[in-house]
């Protein structure tokens, strides 16, 4: 069965709770604490936590176990309140979480050589010094832009 999308992630509230909808998005992380699951599944409006746990059917535990980084999904449930000791201020939708009744994935996705999102401490600005690299010998350290690492070998003039 294909499932249609009827809300987005960023877009539930505790309001909604005891709503019946189907989100759609890519799996930005996967929690697995025993006989529960919990996906961060995300759109471009938001992440909502979605949780597969005893009261799921054994079809979306199946799922919910062979699922990676960056998988389109569809999931269908019902939007609940978390417990008040275990909501996310940090997070719009922290409020809420939705029990799967049924996972869908749309597109798999091969294991990624590097890992997406904001939290990636990779840095930039700096490009490796080489043995062709050159500049004027009395500015070397004036203009390279990372005292990270050392400057490139000054070519004389």
């Amino acid at each position: 069965m294909r499932l249609k999308r009827t809300r987005t992630c960023g877009a539930l509230r505790g309001a909604d709770a005891g709503a019946r909808v189907v989100l759609g998005g890519w799996v930005a992380s996967r929690r697995d604490h025993g006989g529960i699951r919990f996906i961060d599944l995300r759109d471009r409006y938001g992440v909502t936590q979605v949780v597969v746990d005893e009261s799921s059917p054994p079809d979306a535990h199946a799922v919910a176990a062979e699922l990676r980084d960056e998988y389109c999904l569809a999931v269908a449930g019902t939007v609940r309140l978390r417990p008040a000791d275990m909501a996310n201020p940090q997070q719009a939708t922290g409020e809420i979480e939705l029990a799967a009744e049924e996972i869908e994935v749309l597109s798999a996705c091969d294991p990624l050589p590097f890992a997406i999102g904001d939290t990636v401490g990779a840095r930039e600005s700096c490009a490796r010094p080489t043995a062709t690299s050159t500049c004027a010998p009395a500015s070397c350290s004036a203009i390279w832009p990372c005292a990270a690492l050392p400057p490139p070998r000054c070519a004389p003039r």
